[in-house]
C-alpha cells in the first residue's frame, strides 16, 4: 500500500462521526497487505504440524482445517498456523526453501465474526477536538 494512500485513509478515519472499530482498521489498512502466498518468507505460523511432503499439500491441509489462518512450508515440514495472523519476515538463510501461505477466506470469515454486536459508547463525550473540521 502506498504511503499516500495510508495517509489518506487515516485522515478519512479522523473525520468519522462514530467510533472507529478494529474491524474497520483491519479492513481499511491491513487487509490489502496480506498476500495469498510468498516464497522465501516466514509468516511465523504456530500450531499443528501436518504430515505432508509438498507445499501444495501444505496449503490444502490449511484450507481443509477449520482453524487454520495460515501455513508455513519449510523443506519437508508443514506448520498450520492457528494461533494468530501474522505477516512475518523475509527468510533467506540456508538451502531450505520456505513458502508462506495465508488462508484469506478463513481470515475474512474471522474478521466478520469479530464485529461488535452491541452499540459502541465512548466513556466520555468531547465537544471538539484538535482535529475537528470546524476550526
Amino acid at each position: 500500500m502506498h504511503p499516500k494512500y495510508v495517509k489518506l485513509q487515516v485522515q478519512t478515519f479522523m473525520y468519522l462521526q462514530a467510533p472507529l472499530t478494529y474491524e474497520e482498521l483491519f479492513t481499511g489498512l491491513i487487509w490489502d497487505l496480506i498476500p495469498e502466498d510468498l516464497d522465501d518468507w516466514d509468516n511465523q505460523s504456530l500450531g499443528e504440524t501436518a504430515d505432508v511432503k509438498t507445499n501444495v499439500d501444505c496449503i490444502e491441509a490449511c484450507k481443509n482445517h477449520q482453524d487454520c489462518f495460515q501455513s508455513l512450508f519449510k523443506g519437508d515440514e508443514c506448520i498450520l498456523g492457528m494461533a494468530h495472523i501474522a505477516l512475518g519476515v523475509k527468510h533467506m538463510e540456508g538451502d531450505v526453501k520456505w513458502r508462506s501461505y495465508w488462508n484469506k477466506e478463513k481470515i475474512a470469515e474471522w474478521v466478520v465474526e469479530q464485529k461488535c454486536k452491541d452499540p459502541i459508547e465512548f466513556p466520555f463525550v468531547q465537544e471538539r477536538s484538535w482535529w475537528s473540521r470546524d476550526r
